[in-house]
């Protein structure tokens, strides 16, 4: 059995840069290589179906040969909308699709 890595992040890179006072450059730099860490660990990477640092790390995770990358996606847009996040499963293996954004 592979071992499995979740990652959770922000969404919304600049918001963050302006509240940590740090670029945006900043947080996708790391989104970039810690993506690439993933993928060389041979390890699953499993994530929400999103923007910012998720796909960041997600499409880093791919680029670099990620084994498999599971995208959870959620059957219902609450508590919050979910159509922003459809073009993002066109990066996985596998499209988990879940009750919803707390399952």
């Amino acid at each position: 059995m592979a071992l499995k890595v979740g990652i959770i992040g922000p969404a919304n890179i600049p918001k963050i840069s302006r509240l940590t006072g740090k670029p945006a450059e900043f947080f996708l730099n790391k989104g970039e290589q810690i993506g690439k860490i993933i993928a060389e660990t041979g390890y699953e990477l499993w994530v929400n179906s999103d923007k910012g640092m998720l796909a960041k790390i997600a499409r880093s995770y791919k680029k670099n040969n990620g084994k498999k990358l599971v995208i959870l996606y959620p059957g219902k847009g609450e508590p919050w909308p979910k159509e922003h996040a459809e073009p993002y499963k066109k990066y996985a293996d596998e499209v988990r699709r879940e009750a919803n954004r707390h399952s």
